[in-house]
């Protein structure tokens, strides 16, 4: 019974750190989206300008 218990556990935890590290990628990829959006703008605007 403590060996299904034990894997039940690890189970679990491995789909805590499984949706953690989902969370982290998909916050990256946001992170990196805006900052590639923001040079883009940065870029067409100065192209403007000049």
């Amino acid at each position: 019974m403590g060996k299904w218990i034990a894997i039940l556990l690890a189970v679990i935890v491995a789909c805590a750190v499984l949706g953690f590290v989902v969370d982290a990628i998909r916050a990256l990829a946001w992170a990196a989206v805006v900052v590639l959006g923001i040079v883009l703008a940065f870029q067409v605007l100065t192209r403007k300008k000049t």
